[in-house]
């Protein structure tokens, strides 16, 4: 399984039921040291075939909820970074083909 972005972590922390205080140090450490293995810039957001691997860009998953919030996350960070840079770093699988057209 391919690491996550730690927004994700606590969000799917937060929505089984798990406080914020039981979210270790140790587990936000290795989230961070997960986003390291793509980026050293720690506020970056995850194109969406990297943070959620098993989720279909045609999945209903994107429309609300935890993955609308995230693809709106993501398209901000996106539209905010040298995309040109952003597509070469993170190019886009074959189902998310035509992703930054």
């Amino acid at each position: 399984m391919k690491p996550k972005h730690i927004l994700i972590a606590f969000a799917l922390s937060f929505s089984v039921g798990v406080t914020f205080a039981q979210v270790s140090v140790e587990s936000i450490a290795a989230g961070r040291d997960e986003i390291r293995e793509y980026s050293e810039d720690l506020d970056i957001v995850l194109p969406p075939w990297i943070a959620f691997p098993s989720v279909s860009q045609y999945d209903l998953f994107w429309r609300m909820g935890l993955g609308e919030d995230y693809m709106t996350k993501w398209l901000k960070c996106y539209l905010n970074s040298d995309q040109t840079l952003y597509q070469a770093k993170f190019p886009a699988t074959a189902e998310w083909e035509g992703i930054y057209d």
